[in-house]
């Protein structure tokens, strides 16, 4: 994004549309603060401005922290999801390359593969239903965990094939590379939700903020006089738009747009299993009923045409 744009749509980013309120009042603070102080203290409440900037570089550090840690659970989760995209397609490479299954058996487990994908998605945002982007009726998945449903599917076709001699016991190893890497995928996306920032950890920063920003007019009113205003509102919108933006991304799998897009990785991982297993943009009915079977523990009856 080139500077121009970032000035122009300054008004629309995320930080700001969430910041102005919080920003406005402050400078309705940092008024009242400057008036009070010309008109009618006659600057007898003063607080050093040294004192007023030591403290600011230490919520600086401290923010800097809060930003850190915050971004490293993004990234971990982002890490996660390039896992699953790598291994998602390795395991349809090598189940299209090694397995010597028929065409149907083939790409129900390449749904099962991509489908596993939106389920996480769906699973990590508190979701049960699972729509494909097939054109196919919701699957019949179970109300919980439907992940854990789909990876248990994959490995009972992976049995399947192993008994009637589809693929080998060596075969059948490295397939389970892939196999057990979802579950592990999942694990620790799980483990990013359900480990929240401590809460005294964020109130105190958050206290912390306040108060310095109660603070600042006080140290500085009396040598910058009504610039206290427009200067305090710029230091109110970066320190609680850094609070605000580590509050946004420490947890990644929502929908907010700041959060990892996990639709176009789901689209994208779909997309290349659909291309390495055969499995066309719109299955017909019949593939269809098929699929969906599968899926519910059913084996396919549909035989392929012609």
């Amino acid at each position: 994004m080139r500077w121009i744009d970032v000035v122009s749509s300054f008004h629309r980013t995320p930080i700001a549309t969430k910041t102005w309120g919080l920003v406005i009042m402050a400078g309705l603070y940092f008024s009242a603060v400057v008036i009070a102080d010309i008109l009618l203290l006659k600057d007898r409440v003063n607080i050093s401005s040294t004192v007023i900037s030591v403290v600011g570089v230490v919520m600086t550090l401290l923010l800097t922290f809060r930003t850190n840690t915050a971004y490293d659970r993004w990234w971990e989760g982002r890490k996660l999801w390039g896992q699953l995209v790598n291994d998602s397609r390795n395991l349809a490479i090598k189940v299209r390359t090694l397995a010597r299954a028929d065409a149907v058996s083939m790409r129900a487990v390449g749904v099962l593969i991509s489908t596993f994908a939106y389920a996480l998605k769906e699973h990590l945002r508190g979701g049960r239903r699972v729509k494909t982007r097939r054109g196919y009726d919701d699957l019949a998945l179970p109300a919980e965990h439907v992940p854990k449903f789909i990876a248990n599917r994959l490995y009972e076709e992976l049995a399947d094939w192993k008994h009637r001699g589809v693929i080998d016991g060596y075969e059948a190893l490295l397939l389970d590379t892939h196999l057990k890497s979802l579950m592990d995928i999942c694990g620790a996306c799980e483990r990013i939700v359900k480990t929240p920032i401590s809460k005294s950890y964020l109130g105190y920063i958050r206290q912390g903020v306040l108060v310095y920003l109660l603070a600042v007019p006080w140290g500085y009113a009396r040598d910058l006089q009504f610039w206290t205003i427009p200067l305090g509102m710029v230091l109110a919108y970066l320190l609680i738009g850094l609070e605000l933006i580590a509050e946004e991304i420490e947890e990644p799998f929502g929908t907010a747009e700041d959060d990892l897009r996990l639709d176009e990785i789901c689209h994208g991982i779909e997309a290349s299993v659909n291309d390495i297993v055969g499995l066309p943009p719109l299955a017909s009915m019949a593939t269809s009923q098929s699929l969906s079977g599968s899926v519910s523990g059913k084996r396919p009856t549909v035989r392929q045409a012609g």
